[in-house]
């Protein structure tokens, strides 16, 4: 009885504050269309794409981190975040934040290359991402460990210019100021 009760609460939680990490919000993105500033744009089919050289290596994967999906609903309205990978053919793994409306790509905040993703949350507008990076003695194929969290802001905060920052949870003192993240017109 105790485990039912628990579910019920859960359930009710995000239905009402309309967000939470769930299969229906990996259903709802696995088949989007994913949109990257330099890399351009990637049909998904069951959360990845993948395509092929002619001479049979591997060219672009692009996908979705289906534990990394979730549903919010803000100003009345439905949105989708998830994490995404890009990869063109080499070694280094892209990942990023992607908001989605309707299917569409409408905002996204870059996160760096060879991450470890913690968890995505969604809180009074902000959707927020704490992963690991590496730090300037470790090598790209270690596993990084300094632990950063970022935010991307579904108000607009960065239209009018406004950076956004990295925060070194170890240190949180120190500050990295980064670059906004690619914002559409579409999430109005």
């Amino acid at each position: 009885m105790k485990n039912t009760a628990s579910l019920t609460s859960l359930f009710i939680f995000q239905l009402l504050f309309g967000c939470g990490p769930s299969e229906s919000a990996y259903d709802a993105v696995k088949n989007n269309r994913l949109t990257f500033l330099m890399a351009g744009t990637f049909q998904l089919k069951d959360g990845t794409y993948q395509d092929y050289q002619e001479d049979g290596q591997r060219g672009w994967y692009a996908g979705i981190e289906k534990d990394f999906c979730l549903k919010v609903k803000y100003k009345g309205k439905t949105y989708y975040a998830a994490v995404t990978v890009l990869n063109g053919g080499g070694t280094g793994y892209n990942y990023g934040v992607m908001v989605f409306k309707d299917g569409q790509t409408v905002a996204s905040l870059g996160l760096g290359d060879r991450i470890k993703v913690k968890s995505l949350s969604y809180s009074q507008g902000k959707i927020q991402v704490e992963y690991y990076v590496h730090q300037k003695e470790e090598k790209l194929s270690d596993l990084p460990t300094l632990l950063v969290q970022d935010e991307l802001l579904l108000d607009y905060a960065c239209k009018d210019g406004t950076e956004y920052k990295r925060l070194n949870l170890k240190n949180p003192d120190e500050l990295h100021i980064m670059s906004p993240p690619q914002v559409s017109d579409k999430l109005q």
